[in-house]
Protein backbone atom coordinates (compact mmCIF):
# COMPACT_ATOMS: atom_id res chain seq x y z
CA UNK A 1 0.00 0.00 0.00
CA UNK A 2 1.10 3.17 -1.02
CA UNK A 3 0.71 7.11 0.65
CA UNK A 4 -0.77 9.41 -2.14
CA UNK A 5 2.00 12.23 -2.91
CA UNK A 6 0.46 15.49 -1.22
CA UNK A 7 2.84 17.43 -3.25
CA UNK A 8 0.48 16.98 -6.55
CA UNK A 9 -2.51 17.55 -5.23
CA UNK A 10 -3.13 21.61 -6.09
CA UNK A 11 -5.77 21.90 -2.92
CA UNK A 12 -2.84 20.77 -0.43
CA UNK A 13 -0.97 23.87 -1.88
CA UNK A 14 -3.65 26.54 -1.43
CA UNK A 15 -3.52 24.72 2.02
CA UNK A 16 -0.19 25.89 2.68
CA UNK A 17 -0.38 28.97 0.92
CA UNK A 18 -3.74 30.45 2.94
CA UNK A 19 -1.81 28.93 6.10
CA UNK A 20 1.52 31.10 4.97
CA UNK A 21 -0.37 34.36 4.36
CA UNK A 22 -2.77 33.87 7.46
CA UNK A 23 0.09 34.00 9.62
CA UNK A 24 2.06 36.68 7.77
CA UNK A 25 -1.43 39.12 8.33
CA UNK A 26 -1.88 37.69 11.81
CA UNK A 27 1.42 38.38 12.59
CA UNK A 28 1.41 42.26 11.16
CA UNK A 29 -1.79 42.54 13.32
CA UNK A 30 -0.05 41.81 16.19
CA UNK A 31 2.36 43.92 15.89
CA UNK A 32 -0.03 46.84 14.94
CA UNK A 33 -2.06 46.12 18.14
CA UNK A 34 1.27 46.04 20.34
CA UNK A 35 2.40 48.91 19.09
CA UNK A 36 -0.49 51.20 19.63
CA UNK A 37 -0.44 49.68 23.52
CA UNK A 38 2.94 50.11 24.18
CA UNK A 39 2.54 53.79 22.67
CA UNK A 40 -0.21 54.14 25.27
CA UNK A 41 1.87 53.17 27.86
CA UNK A 42 4.94 54.78 27.13
CA UNK A 43 2.88 58.08 27.07
CA UNK A 44 1.51 56.84 30.52
CA UNK A 45 5.05 56.38 31.87
CA UNK A 46 6.23 59.77 30.82
CA UNK A 47 3.15 61.44 32.13
CA UNK A 48 3.53 60.01 35.40
CA UNK A 49 7.57 60.43 35.17
CA UNK A 50 6.70 64.01 34.71
CA UNK A 51 3.77 64.69 37.74
CA UNK A 52 6.00 63.07 40.16
CA UNK A 53 9.07 65.53 38.82
CA UNK A 54 6.43 68.35 39.42
CA UNK A 55 5.37 66.67 42.49
CA UNK A 56 8.74 66.61 43.98
CA UNK A 57 9.73 70.63 42.44
CA UNK A 58 6.77 71.67 44.38
CA UNK A 59 7.78 69.76 47.46
CA UNK A 60 11.02 71.36 47.87
CA UNK A 61 9.57 74.52 46.47
CA UNK A 62 7.28 74.95 49.71
CA UNK A 63 9.46 73.30 52.06
CA UNK A 64 11.71 76.11 51.05
CA UNK A 65 8.99 78.36 51.38
CA UNK A 66 8.32 77.24 54.64
CA UNK A 67 11.43 77.37 56.08
CA UNK A 68 11.97 80.94 55.21
CA UNK A 69 8.78 81.78 56.69
CA UNK A 70 9.80 82.91 60.10
CA UNK A 71 7.14 83.71 62.04
CA UNK A 72 7.93 87.50 63.48
CA UNK A 73 5.27 88.79 66.13
CA UNK A 74 5.42 91.97 64.77
CA UNK A 75 4.60 91.37 61.18
CA UNK A 76 1.33 91.02 60.71
CA UNK A 77 -0.33 87.59 59.61
CA UNK A 78 -1.67 88.35 56.10
CA UNK A 79 -2.11 84.87 53.89
CA UNK A 80 -1.81 86.62 50.21
CA UNK A 81 -3.21 84.15 47.22
CA UNK A 82 -0.29 82.47 45.79
CA UNK A 83 0.24 80.12 42.75
CA UNK A 84 -0.15 76.39 43.32
CA UNK A 85 -0.36 74.72 40.35
CA UNK A 86 0.08 75.20 36.72
CA UNK A 87 -2.50 74.10 33.95
CA UNK A 88 -1.75 74.47 30.47
CA UNK A 89 -3.50 73.98 27.31
CA UNK A 90 -3.66 73.68 23.53
CA UNK A 91 -6.75 74.68 22.30
CA UNK A 92 -6.00 73.98 17.85
CA UNK A 93 -3.84 71.03 18.09
CA UNK A 94 -6.44 69.84 15.47
CA UNK A 95 -5.91 72.22 13.03
CA UNK A 96 -2.12 71.11 13.10
CA UNK A 97 -2.45 67.34 13.50
CA UNK A 98 -0.47 67.51 16.41
CA UNK A 99 -0.39 64.37 17.90
CA UNK A 100 -1.40 63.64 21.24
CA UNK A 101 2.31 62.97 22.30
CA UNK A 102 3.30 66.92 20.08
CA UNK A 103 0.83 68.32 22.29
CA UNK A 104 1.80 66.79 25.84
CA UNK A 105 6.03 67.64 24.74
CA UNK A 106 4.62 70.99 24.18
CA UNK A 107 2.20 71.55 27.09
CA UNK A 108 4.97 70.11 29.50
CA UNK A 109 7.37 72.23 27.96
CA UNK A 110 5.54 75.13 28.98
CA UNK A 111 5.19 73.95 32.25
CA UNK A 112 8.49 73.35 33.12
CA UNK A 113 9.52 77.12 31.59
CA UNK A 114 6.69 78.66 34.32
CA UNK A 115 7.57 76.28 37.23
CA UNK A 116 9.44 79.09 39.21
CA UNK A 117 5.94 80.76 39.08
CA UNK A 118 4.50 78.12 41.75
CA UNK A 119 4.26 79.72 45.49
CA UNK A 120 4.65 82.94 44.36
CA UNK A 121 1.81 85.68 45.11
CA UNK A 122 -0.66 85.91 42.57
CA UNK A 123 -0.38 90.09 42.56
CA UNK A 124 3.53 90.23 41.49
CA UNK A 125 2.78 87.26 38.95
CA UNK A 126 -0.12 89.39 37.54
CA UNK A 127 2.18 92.22 37.30
CA UNK A 128 4.86 90.33 34.91
CA UNK A 129 1.92 89.17 32.46
CA UNK A 130 3.68 90.11 29.48
CA UNK A 131 7.01 88.97 30.53
CA UNK A 132 5.43 85.73 31.26
CA UNK A 133 3.47 86.11 27.62
CA UNK A 134 7.23 86.90 26.23
CA UNK A 135 8.92 84.19 28.01
CA UNK A 136 6.08 81.81 26.20
CA UNK A 137 5.71 82.89 22.85
CA UNK A 138 9.27 83.54 21.72
CA UNK A 139 10.63 79.71 22.24
CA UNK A 140 10.66 77.26 19.27
CA UNK A 141 9.17 74.00 19.65
CA UNK A 142 10.71 71.15 17.50
CA UNK A 143 8.64 68.04 17.34
CA UNK A 144 9.31 65.26 14.29
CA UNK A 145 11.59 67.87 12.06
CA UNK A 146 9.15 70.41 12.53
CA UNK A 147 9.33 74.09 14.32
CA UNK A 148 6.02 75.51 15.77
CA UNK A 149 5.62 78.90 17.23
CA UNK A 150 3.04 79.22 19.54
CA UNK A 151 0.81 82.09 20.80
CA UNK A 152 -0.40 82.84 24.20
CA UNK A 153 -4.66 83.37 24.10
CA UNK A 154 -5.41 83.46 27.22
CA UNK A 155 -3.84 83.65 30.72
CA UNK A 156 -5.97 83.28 34.32
CA UNK A 157 -4.34 84.28 37.40
CA UNK A 158 -5.54 82.33 40.97
CA UNK A 159 -4.40 79.71 42.66
CA UNK A 160 -3.86 78.09 39.29
CA UNK A 161 -2.05 79.90 36.46
CA UNK A 162 -4.37 78.81 33.55
CA UNK A 163 -2.84 79.54 30.08
CA UNK A 164 -4.30 79.00 26.79
CA UNK A 165 -1.95 78.77 23.57
CA UNK A 166 -2.56 78.73 20.08
CA UNK A 167 -0.27 76.75 17.80
CA UNK A 168 0.38 79.71 14.94
CA UNK A 169 2.99 78.68 12.67
CA UNK A 170 5.02 75.64 11.35
CA UNK A 171 8.43 75.61 9.68
CA UNK A 172 9.71 72.51 8.24
CA UNK A 173 13.17 72.07 9.15
CA UNK A 174 15.87 69.87 6.97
Amino acid sequence: MRIPPLHERPSFRFLLVGAFFGALISWGVFLFMYGTLQERQTITIIKQKREIEQLQDQLSIWQNEHESEKPDEEKPQTKELVIQNLDVKIINSDNFKLGYYSTFFIEEAVKKELNNLISQPVEEVYESKELIKRVIENRQYEIDKKIYRIEVREILFHRTLSVQLKVTDVKSSL
